[in-house]
């Protein structure tokens, strides 16, 4: 072993070699499954204004004024979200 073997090492190669394997925070469980769950709620709200029984146009200028909204709302809280990102620590992990 080189030591520009050394250097490229990370975390993941030293706990292979002692037969252990990093654990995912709890957070990040929570997080891919909030994610989802917005997904779903999405694709579920746009399939229920699709098969609304409403005219083509009416249709689309509820879409456009429901995605005006959700947008404004996103510009909303993403300073917010971006804010308690930076409060995280770093490498929260725990083996």
């Amino acid at each position: 072993m080189t030591i520009n073997d050394l250097r490229s090492l990370d975390r993941n190669d030293v706990l292979g070699w002692l037969g252990l394997q990093a654990r995912p925070s709890p957070g990040s469980w929570f997080l891919s499954g909030l994610g989802f769950l917005g997904a779903g709620l999405l694709v579920g709200a746009a399939v229920a204004l699709c098969v609304a029984p409403k005219p083509g146009r009416e249709l689309r200028e509820d879409l456009k004024d429901r995605l005006r909204r959700a947008r404004t709302k996103a510009e909303e809280v993403a300073p917010t979200i971006r804010r308690d990102e930076s409060r995280s620590p770093a490498g929260s992990s725990t083996y």
